[in-house]
C-alpha cells in the first residue's frame, strides 16, 4: 500500500511539473520576437565580458551557426558533516533553503541568447514544523550592448509539493543522515516571475573583467521579489597559450526581499551576500563549475554547488548569478 501511494504521489509531481513546463514553453515563443540583433565586434581587444573573450579569439561566430548547450546543477548547505573546518566552514544547518537544483538549455542565434530556466528548492523549517517547495520556470533572452549586458525574462513559480520531500528523504537514507520528517503546510501557490537584469563592464583589460550588475525578480505568489545589486571580478588563462580554460569568479553585493508569502518568508532575509566560483573545462565541450557562497539567503548559512555544462563551445562560462537563486 506504501508502495502505490509513492507511485501515485511521485506521478501527481510529473504532472504538475509537466503542466508548467508547456505552460512557460508557450512564453518561451513569445519572448523570441522581442531579442535585438547584435553586430559582431571582432578582435577589437576590449572585451565585453569574459564569455565574448573567448568567442574574439576563436572568430567571430557565423550568423547562421545554431550553438547550444546544457547545464545542470546542485547546491546544498549540508555536504559538510564534520567539524574540522570550523570556525571558518560550519556544518551545515540543513534547514531552511537545504537543496536546490538548476536545469537550463540555452542556444544562441545572431550574437543573442535564448535560455530555459528550471530551478527547484527545497525548503524546510524545523524550528516552525512544516516543509514546502519553490518551483521557478523561465525564459531568459540576453544580448550584448557595448559594454552592456541585458536579460530580461519571463515565467512561473510555484510553491507547494513538488517532490522535495521525496528527493530529501532518498538523499539522507543514502548516507545515513537522520531522516526529516515535516509535513507540507499551505495551499499550492503559482505566480508570475518577471526579470530584469544589467550588468556593466566597468574595468576591461587583457584576460580581467571587473562588472557591476542590478538585477530585479518580480515574483507574485508565493514570492520571493528581489532587488539585487553589486560586483564580478572575473579573472582567467589564455586558452591560446593553455589547453584547458580555467576561469575564477568573485562576488559580493546586497539583495533586498520583497513580496515573500508567509510559509517562505522564514526562510529568507534581506542581507549582503558573497561567493567564489572556479569553472574549467575538462574536454572541448563540456565544462565543469565549483563555487561557495556565503549568506545567499540572509540566513548566515555556507552553500556547496556543482554545474556540469554540456556542449559547451567556448561562449558561456559559469556566472555566480545564475545558481545564487532565488
Amino acid at each position: 500500500m506504501q508502495s502505490e501511494n509513492r507511485v501515485k504521489f511521485f506521478t501527481e509531481v510529473i504532472i504538475s511539473k509537466l503542466h508548467l513546463f508547456f505552460l512557460i514553453i508557450m512564453t518561451f515563443q513569445l519572448l523570441l520576437p522581442f531579442g535585438v540583433l547584435a553586430v559582431c565586434s571582432g578582435n577589437s581587444g576590449n572585451y565585453h565580458s569574459v564569455s565574448d573573450q573567448l568567442k574574439a579569439e576563436d572568430g567571430c561566430h557565423s550568423k547562421d551557426k545554431l550553438n547550444y548547450q546544457l547545464s545542470l546543477a546542485y547546491w546544498n548547505d549540508n555536504f559538510l558533516t564534520i567539524r574540522n573546518f570550523e570556525p571558518w566552514l560550519n556544518v551545515g544547518k540543513d534547514d531552511n533553503v537545504t537543496a536546490s537544483f538548476w536545469l537550463q538549455v540555452a542556444f544562441e542565434s545572431n550574437s543573442r541568447w535564448y535560455l530555459l530556466n528550471i530551478y527547484q528548492s527545497i525548503l524546510t523549517k524545523k524550528k516552525m514544523n512544516y516543509r514546502t517547495d519553490l518551483l521557478s520556470i523561465f525564459s531568459t533572452v540576453e544580448q550584448q550592448f557595448s559594454r552592456y549586458e541585458v536579460t530580461i525574462g519571463l515565467g512561473l513559480i510555484a510553491r507547494g509539493n513538488y517532490g522535495g520531500e521525496f528527493i530529501q528523504t532518498s538523499y539522507h537514507d543514502l548516507r545515513n543522515f537522520t531522516p526529516v520528517d515535516l509535513p507540507y503546510k499551505g495551499n499550492n501557490s503559482l505566480g508570475l516571475l518577471l526579470l530584469t537584469e544589467t550588468e556593466y563592464g566597468i574595468i576591461e583589460k587583457n584576460k580581467v573583467r571587473l562588472s557591476g550588475f542590478v538585477s530585479n525578480y518580480l515574483r507574485t505568489g508565493p514570492g520571493p521579489g528581489s532587488l539585487k545589486t553589486g560586483l564580478k571580478l572575473n579573472l582567467r588563462n589564455d586558452p591560446n597559450v593553455y589547453k584547458h580554460v580555467i576561469h575564477f569568479q568573485l562576488l559580493a553585493g546586497h539583495s533586498l526581499l520583497y513580496h515573500v508569502d508567509e510559509y517562505i518568508s522564514p526562510m529568507f532575509n534581506s542581507c549582503l551576500f558573497q561567493g567564489a566560483l572556479i569553472s574549467f573545462n575538462l574536454t572541448k565541450s563540456f565544462l565543469t563549475s565549483f563555487w561557495i557562497s556565503r549568506n545567499q539567503y540572509g540566513l548566515n548559512q555556507t552553500y556547496f554547488g556543482a554545474t556540469l555544462t554540456f556542449g559547451w563551445d567556448g561562449v558561456r562560462l559559469g556566472d555566480l548569478t545564475e545558481v545564487l537563486y532565488p
